[in-house]
């Protein structure tokens, strides 16, 4: 006890301690309304679209599955034409997806985008998946 009246009794006595410790309360509060956000919203800009065509060579790929994707994938102002691309490989297909810069707001993008590729899917009359990743 007297440990503890002995520090109360020296930071009364010293009044530059006084001023510290309220500038440092002062200061941790300002921080601490002033800092940002441990987890601030991230905005993803980039995408993959994996399609699977079983026993099917790179032309069909290419003709069946890679040309719809692009035709969905390209009806979108939001994306940026110039950085996305697709490869197509035996039974695969890959196509990354690159969003404009100026945007703001894409998750209504990757949901809409979501959604229609799943009715690419299943209007697909093949034996093919996609996964949008």
């Amino acid at each position: 006890m007297t440990k503890v009246k002995d520090i109360i009794d020296n930071v009364l006595a010293y009044q530059a301690l006084q001023i510290f410790i309220v500038l440092a309360i002062i200061l941790g509060v300002f921080s601490f309304v002033n800092v940002p956000d441990k987890y601030p919203k991230l905005i993803v800009k980039k995408g993959v679209i994996i399609g699977v065509y079983p026993d099917a060579d790179e032309v069909l790929i290419e003709e069946k599955l890679t040309s719809k994707v692009k035709a969905l994938v390209y009806s979108f102002d939001m994306v940026d034409t110039f950085r996305t691309y697709s490869v197509s490989n035996e039974e695969t297909m890959i196509m990354h997806v690159e969003l404009k810069k100026d945007i703001v707001d894409n998750e209504e993008f990757w949901n809409e985008m979501e959604e229609r590729l799943k009715d690419l899917q299943e209007s697909l009359c093949l034996e093919a998946s996609i996964e949008n990743q």
